[in-house]
């Protein structure tokens, strides 16, 4: 489907250029400008979509719920980025009546096949157990913890107050920013 999404666009903005008499500039520039981003994205997603498939059906992973899992991951992808914006399968007869229902539907069940896997796919970036990707948890449990931590040994809390602090920063937080001169 985003392949034909995106073939329906290249095919509207390829005409709508050749039955242009304005410069190529004026074409590319003003006139439709919109529609050859708007073609140039598809494209650009349906290329990714394919380089992606072509890379998962290739790898020989360890763990068989690796691909299950990158293959729900994939067809969210597809199916969030079709539910963005259809219109072009309606038009050339690739949707009909209640495909739009469905198409939500599936993206619902995706979601839903997707959601046990949420926490483990945050985190499988190989990392140092210092190191914290993500606020929803970690393989400890110690996320606020962690989170505390991280904070107290921030370079932003190893310098001293900065000179402008007293000056600029203070009035505002205690007053009205008028350093107190002036009553609301």
């Amino acid at each position: 489907m985003l392949q034909v999404r995106a073939a329906y666009m290249l095919e509207v903005t390829s005409t709508k250029l050749a039955n242009s008499t304005a410069s190529t500039a004026a074409k590319h520039n003003d006139l439709f400008s919109t529609d050859i981003q708007k073609m140039t994205k598809f494209h650009i997603i349906y290329i990714m979509f394919e380089l992606a498939r072509k890379a998962i059906s290739e790898n020989k992973f360890k763990d068989p719920k690796v691909r299950e899992n990158l293959e729900i991951g994939l067809k969210t992808f597809a199916l969030n980025q079709l539910s963005q914006d259809c219109n072009a399968l309606f038009e050339t007869g690739y949707f009909g009546r209640g495909a739009t229902e469905l198409l939500y539907d599936s993206l619902k069940d995706v979601l839903i096949q997707l959601r046990p896997q949420m926490v483990p796919l945050a985190e499988m970036v190989d990392t140092t157990w210092n190191q914290l990707h993500s606020a929803i948890g970690n393989y400890h449990g110690d996320i606020y913890e962690q989170l505390l931590d991280f904070a107290k040994t921030s370079r932003l809390n190893k310098t001293s107050i900065p000179p402008y602090y007293e000056e600029f920063m203070k009035p505002l937080i205690q007053g009205n920013g008028d350093g107190g001169k002036f009553k609301l």
